[in-house]
């Protein structure tokens, strides 16, 4: 069994295009997770601290 991680874009259309070169005419069984990527994944120091902070009430 092979592994791979790729970021890579579903168009419109829904359809996610994958290319494995080294498998050619042969049968292969393909298990996908996936995760959204998002747009902006820098969270700053005080998000973060602010993060922290709701998660922390109520355990008081």
């Amino acid at each position: 069994m092979q592994s791979i991680k790729v970021k890579s874009r579903v168009d419109n259309d829904g359809i996610l295009q994958i290319s494995l070169p080294e498998m050619r005419d042969t049968d292969v069984e393909v298990t996908i997770v996936y995760q959204p990527c998002s747009k902006n994944k820098s969270v700053s120091g005080r998000q973060h601290f602010l993060v922290l902070l709701e998660l922390g009430k109520g355990n008081h």
